[in-house]
């Protein structure tokens, strides 16, 4: 029986190409109104996963449903213009010889006139474009084009939108404004969306839940506190952004780094381990009692905080990355002391690397 409202749900979703795993038994689920981003590295099946949602790609093995309706499985293949699928691709280029309202218009020729013009009318005040419906593409910025593109895309009032790399063609300062008024629009509709992005902060930023994928697998899902915080591998904690890394051997359910023992819970002595510390969970100061020393060995200021190498006094000259809020930017050589914050230091097993 069909829900009550659109959502996207994978089960078992498999895909090769000829002996590579693209997609490696996918299961997800993506709710009304939900913003469900999809992150990893080039070549980690991404965009095949979306490719195969949207129907582009033919499902090999599992099944797809769209608010509670079987669109693909071993004996069914909805073809993608019949599964009512708003699709963004990172190439939005609009037709040039076609006014923004024509583009729109486009995709739905099997309406009637009147139906057609309420429908783009619509999707343009969704997208703010109301404005420009006369205008031409050329007449129109990036950011104006991509909402176009969303505008297109909402049009046909799809059950779910996919979105490849929507803003990735877009400079930093309009990116961010442009996938603002993407998430709140996408939100406001109550439409299932799924993202492909290959930048983490983004996914940080937009996404309800994240998905990480390494080879065509999920390493973990989550919301982005969960995802940041409580990373389920080495592989997902370092692909959110930098981290001091070390090894060491559990004794006595600790691991001794250059900054101290770290408490090493759930790990058996002996097991050998790798120890994940982010910049930000690092601070430095000028207290001379402290334990964990070292000197200054460059600094960097980013605007929204600073970046500080540290050399430390471990007689094995280890070079560690501090991350400070604001400008602090002590000379070369400065004597500082190093504190750690446990929540943000993460132990994995060895095995356990990607």
């Amino acid at each position: 029986m069909a829900r009550e409202y659109n959502d996207l749900v994978l089960q078992h979703v498999s895909h090769r190409f000829d002996t590579t795993i693209a997609v490696d038994d996918a299961n997800l689920t993506v709710g009304a109104g939900e913003v469900v981003c999809l992150v990893g590295p080039s070549g980690c099946g991404k965009t095949t996963l979306l490719r195969v949602a949207a129907g582009l790609e033919p499902l090999q093995h599992g099944q797809i449903l769209i608010g509670g309706e079987i669109v693909a499985n071993g004996h069914l293949s909805v073809p993608p213009e019949d599964r009512n699928v708003g699709l963004v691709f990172q190439d939005y280029a609009p037709f040039p010889h076609l006014t923004v309202h024509g583009n729109i218009a486009f995709g739905l020729k099997n309406l009637g006139n009147s139906q057609r013009d309420q429908q783009v009318t619509q999707a343009l005040e969704r997208t703010g474009m109301s404005g420009y419906a006369t205008a031409y593409p050329h007449q129109l910025s990036g950011g104006q084009q991509q909402r176009v593109a969303l505008a297109r895309a909402l049009a046909p009032n799809p059950r779910i939108v996919l979105l490849d790399e929507p803003f990735s063609g877009l400079d930093a300062s309009l990116r961010q404004r442009v996938r603002d008024q993407a998430a709140e629009i996408l939100r406001a509709t109550g439409i299932a969306t799924l993202m492909v992005t290959h930048d983490p902060e983004e996914a940080m930023y937009l996404a309800d839940r994240i998905v990480v994928m390494d080879r065509g697998g999920f390493q973990q899902i989550g919301n982005p506190d969960q995802i940041y915080l409580t990373p389920a591998s080495s592989f997902v904690t370092t692909f959110f952004g930098e981290v001091n890394r070390f090894s060491g051997r559990v004794e006595g359910e600790k691991v001794r780094t250059p900054l101290g023992s770290v408490l090493a819970s759930g790990h058996g002595d002996g097991a050998v381990v790798d120890i994940l510390i982010r910049p930000e969970a690092l601070t430095i100061s000028r207290d001379d009692d402290a334990d964990i020393r070292g000197s200054v060995n460059g600094t960097r200021f980013l605007g929204r905080g600073s970046l500080i190498d540290v050399v430390l006094e471990d007689g094995a000259g280890t070079l560690v990355r501090v991350h400070m809020a604001g400008r602090m930017l002590p000379d070369m050589g400065t004597m500082v002391s190093v504190g750690r914050d446990d929540t943000q230091t993460h132990i994995f097993a060895i095995s356990q690397q990607e």
